[in-house]
């Protein structure tokens, strides 16, 4: 009762720390932005400082070199970007009449559009007022002296007697509060020409400043790397040495491996954008190839925003609808060729975040820190992620952003048996034991999901209809993976055995290699050649659950080439004993899975070993956990009997045995 509230009160903290630290980076994105860009700057540069180290160089003169190549980088492509914008501003004003004339088509197609969609809600209207009842349409008369008026336009009276001063004159009407709406005319005053510079040249200083505090951050956490980490290490603890220096390695790697492989997409993605624009005869191209170079950085929507301004500009600059859309053509096939095969081939190595991971990232942080969240978005996911590698506390944060599946095979089989999706689990069972082999989908995939399956029944979270769908899925899934293998291992025989005089040979092209591929993976001739005259006999201990394990234990066996018959679980324990004997069975068999399965195995091997006490007895006690070696002695203690847990000692018991009792006799 007590773990309760401490995981409530866990929870809690958990939450009130999240918050916290949410503020914390939105309130103090100030300070904080610098900082994350410097050690942005500094993972981008280690590479060249190390290497400029290694050269001799030295470390404060090799950091300040590499702060420096960046600067002058940074510096000689910021007056090529604006050179390329003045001369883009210079070119518009030629294109004026261009604009003009697409404006007006806009125009006049919205127009047509609007009128050919008002016509049918005006013949609609029309037709609504026609079924109105009439109303009495008589002239107007006059009441005490004053006309009716109709209509919403009032006309004040008229004094019909002119005064002394002359005709008569309507009276202006007076307004009075609450008559109507008064219109309201904001004139600003003109802003001082001073002020205006002032405004321009603090913003100017501001983010001059920025970059100032960047650059001195990046130089100093360059030349102090080594320390900086010694120091990380030392903050952790003596004991946790190893796991530190691997995720700071692991950190360092993912992120320039992130970096060089991003820039390398974004090159080969700015390359033909310079190139396709500019047979397009687009001006200024060379600046739309640095904003595509640049802008890519930022997940998602820098391409994005780099194909909106070409084609924005195509629309200025070209005549007609036919470039435009080009345009528009051209950078969607290079979308789909980038994104589609050079981004898979360039991050093969990958980050170890996942796509969802990214676009959660992003989103955060341009909700934190604006555009430069966006563009620090992956190397803080890819940090988040290792961290909650190698912190248990928060391995939440690889659980969301990691990119390897964070469910294991066995969960995810028996989550889509629960969701009644046999086809998907049928799927991953097959893609399992193509990838490793049938043993291994039975000991690490089936019968962990089956007995996970026999923990929720015996809880009571199973109903008798989703019990009855589990077991049949179980029982059609075995079946079908054991057929394909052995049809894989029959294909492969005859792949083996030289071709005969009368058929002539198959072309190698013609040759399934998918099954031999997968033969091979299920290691064929693992087991030596079955003994003559040697019957084995699986009972099932007490449920359907059991029979099914003992089925995958007979298609191991006959797929080795061992005689073997699985009894059904219908059958009560005496006929069960009685099968012994009708099988004339010289091994015995009896398939127990957890939990709840100990005390019938047990019974059932007394049974056996009381009427047969020569008979080896084996007790396969599939995925057993806890106390084995209790059931192990209890269950060894009746006559000839083994346990085995896995359908690998239980192959290898089944040899044994077999070859004891050939020696034997």
């Amino acid at each position: 009762m007590a773990s309760e509230p401490l995981s409530i009160a866990r929870r809690f903290y958990l939450i009130a720390s999240l918050a916290i630290t949410v503020a914390i980076l939105y309130f103090a994105r100030d300070l904080l932005i610098p900082v994350a860009l410097a050690v942005f700057l500094s993972f981008l540069l280690a590479p060249l400082a190390t290497r400029l180290e290694r050269l001799g160089l030295g470390k404060i003169p090799g950091s300040l070199m590499s702060v420096a190549l960046a600067f002058v980088v940074i510096v000689a492509l910021g007056f090529l970007v604006t050179d390329q914008v003045i001369k883009l501003a210079d070119q518009l004003p030629q294109y004026e009449d261009n604009i003009r004339s697409k404006t007006q088509a806009l125009q006049h197609a919205a127009r047509n559009l609007l009128n050919r969609g008002a016509g049918p809600l005006r013949s609609f209207s029309e037709s609504l007022s026609d079924k109105e009842p009439a109303t009495s349409q008589s002239p107007p008369t006059e009441r005490l002296g004053h006309p009716e008026i109709v209509g919403p336009m009032l006309t004040p009276p008229v004094s019909a007697a002119p005064d002394a001063r002359g005709p008569a004159q309507p009276e202006p009407p007076s307004v009075l509060p609450g008559d109507g709406p008064v219109p309201v005319r904001i004139v600003r005053e003109p802003q001082n020409p001073l002020a205006y510079i002032a405004e321009s040249l603090s913003s100017v200083i501001g983010w001059l400043g920025t970059a100032g505090v960047v650059i001195v951050l990046a130089i100093f956490m360059l030349v102090q790397r080594r320390d900086m980490r010694d120091r990380l290490i030392a903050l952790t603890g003596r004991g946790q040495v190893f796991v530190t220096t691997r995720a700071f390695d692991e950190i360092s790697s993912r992120i320039s491996r992130y970096l060089l492989m991003q820039l390398m997409v974004n090159t080969s993605y700015a390359v033909p954008v310079t190139i396709g624009l500019t047979l397009f005869d687009i001006p200024n191209a060379l600046l739309l190839g640095l904003m595509a170079l640049f802008l890519r950085f930022i997940p998602y929507v820098g391409a994005m925003f780099t194909a909106a301004v070409s084609i924005l500009l195509a629309i200025t600059v070209m005549p007609g609808w036919g470039g435009p859309l080009g345009v528009l053509a051209f950078f969607i096939v290079l979308e789909l060729i980038v994104n589609n095969v050079i981004e898979p081939w360039f991050y093969s190595l990958g980050t170890g975040v996942s796509v969802l991971g990214v676009i959660f990232s992003a989103i955060f942080w341009a909700w934190i820190w604006g555009p430069v969240g966006l563009i620090l978005a992956t190397p803080i996911a890819v940090l988040l992620t290792v961290i909650g590698k190698y912190i248990p506390q928060l391995a939440f944060l690889d659980i969301l952003l990691g990119g390897r599946t964070q469910l294991e095979p066995k969960l995810r089989f028996i989550q889509r048996l629960l969701a009644m999706d046999q086809a998907e689990a049928a799927e991953i069972a097959e893609e399992y034991c193509c990838r490793e082999s049938l043993l291994s989908l039975y000991d690490n995939l089936i019968v962990p999901a089956l007995q996970l399956a026999e923990e929720e029944r015996h809880r009571g979270q199973i109903g008798a209809d989703q019990e009855s769908f589990l077991l049949q899925a179980f029982r059609e899934i075995i079946d079908e993976t054991a057929a394909q293998e052995i049809a894989a291992r029959a294909a492969q025989t005859a792949l083996a055995e030289p071709p005969s005089a009368e058929s002539p040979p198959t072309p190698t092209d013609a040759q399934p290699r998918p099954a031999e591929h997968r033969s091979t993976r299920a290691g064929r001739g693992a087991l030596p050649p079955a003994p003559a005259d040697v019957r084995i006999v699986v009972l099932p201990a007490g449920d359907e659950a059991d029979e099914l394990a003992g089925l995958m234990l007979e298609h191991l066996l006959r797929a080795e080439g061992y005689p073997v018959d699985t009894a059904s679980v219908e059958r009560l324990s005496s006929e069960l004993v009685a099968e012994v004997q009708e099988q004339s069975a010289q091994i015995v068999f009896i398939s127990a899975l957890p939990p709840g399965a100990l005390v019938a195995a047990r019974y059932l091997c007394k049974r056996v070993s009381s009427k047969w006490p020569d008979i080896p007895i084996l007790v396969g006690l599939w995925n057993a956990t806890g106390n084995v070696a209790w059931a192990r002695e209890r269950l060894e203690s009746c006559g000839k009997t083994k346990v085995v847990t896995t359908y690998a000692a239980a192959l290898a018991e089944t040899v044994r045995a077999a070859q004891s009792l050939q020696f034997t006799t």
